[in-house]
């Protein structure tokens, strides 16, 4: 069975019970840390020495899950800040609803030039649908898919898109993934001549780009539905690339 609509998608791959679970892990590190810091301060301030030989290792944990803190924090807040996880970085543009009501809203069918299962690759007029997420058409630029082996392949299918984000999807049990190949050719018919290529100071350009454009009264999900739009923003990106280089 294919699961087309957002919520569908949102609930067979447990998005929701996943937030809560790192809500709750990330919770209980920092309740962890935060009790600690009370104590060792109200100790200090009362006067009574702390002795670091005898807590040394009780010290050692609460400094690593600081560490581990400070390093997840940004990729957890934004984990938990991006309403719909089945639509990878492209829903903290655009209001859940309105995403929700266009996808639902369309006839999605198998590529079968992909030689994979509907459950893994579909499109339609906007959207492709791999894996269970949704990618929008005319706002990628760029995929790349890269193989690991070892009991069974482990495809990673990078795609970025023109507001400077990208997002890897992992696909495992298939011998031969063109899934890249066949995206490439459709960005190529797309995109024609304006070729925009990535790299990390690439994409900084292509976010300021993205933010110019929002800044001004844009609406981006214009560059979702419209091909033309869409068209004429890669033209216009192009030429801004070309002088911000």
């Amino acid at each position: 069975m294919a699961y087309n609509s957002v919520n569908e998608c949102e609930l067979k791959k447990l998005h929701p019970l996943k937030k809560v679970i790192s809500l709750l892990v990330y919770s209980c590190l920092a309740i962890y840390v935060i009790d600690n810091i009370i104590v060792y301060v109200s100790n200090y301030i009362s006067g009574n020495s702390i002795d670091i030989k005898s807590n040394q290792q009780e010290l050692l944990s609460v400094l690593v899950i600081v560490i581990i803190l400070v390093l997840w924090s940004p990729s957890f807040i934004r984990y938990i800040k991006t309403p719909l996880l089945s639509v990878p970085r492209i829903s903290q543009y655009i209001p859940n609803n309105v995403l929700k009501q266009h996808i639902n809203s369309q006839n999605f069918k198998g590529v079968p030039e992909s030689n994979l299962p509907n459950k893994c690759f579909m499109e339609s007029e906007n959207w492709y649908k791999i894996n269970g997420y949704f990618i929008p058409k005319f706002l990628l630029y760029y995929c790349y898919a890269s193989v690991s082996e070892g009991n069974q392949r482990v495809y990673s299918v990078e795609f970025r898109f023109l507001t400077g984000d990208s997002f890897t999807i992992i696909i495992t049990g298939y011998k031969d993934l063109i899934i890249d190949r066949v995206i490439k050719q459709r960005i190529e018919q797309i995109r024609a001549q304006y070729h925009v290529e990535g790299g990390e100071k690439r994409n900084k350009v292509i976010k300021a780009f993205f933010k110019q454009y929002i800044e001004a009264g844009n609406n981006p999900f214009d560059l979702i539905t419209d091909q033309e739009k869409a068209k004429q923003y890669v033209e216009n990106l192009y030429y801004y690339i070309q002088h911000n280089n």
